[in-house]
């Protein structure tokens, strides 16, 4: 599902899916892509990534803390006028995902 946001969520096709993050999707989503930009130019050898440093966190990297927290952000989301609204409902109708498994 995180391809299909990836490829879709900032195109400027006027078929783009319908679907709209909330602000905190669109947070967590921006984070997660500035954490991939910085993990690509770690393994290109221009920068390294520093973590938080936080002894009690669980031990994630930045880049899984930023997924993780991504994730949460779709699962919190209310649905207003229509579920298609919702990107992880968009997502899963896309992929076929039905509600029995």
């Amino acid at each position: 599902m995180l391809v299909f946001f990836g490829r879709t969520y900032a195109s400027d096709n006027p078929r783009r899916p319908p679907y709209e993050f909330n602000e905190e999707q669109k947070r967590a989503w921006e984070a997660l892509e500035d954490r991939l930009h910085a993990r690509v130019a770690e393994a290109c050898g221009y920068r390294r990534v520093q973590g938080t440093g936080d002894a009690s966190a669980p031990s994630l990297s930045p880049l899984e803390a930023a997924c993780l927290r991504v994730c949460i952000a779709l699962l919190d989301h209310k649905v207003q006028l229509h579920e298609y609204e919702s990107p992880l409902v968009y997502a899963s109708a896309l992929l076929g995902l039905a509600t029995d498994g």
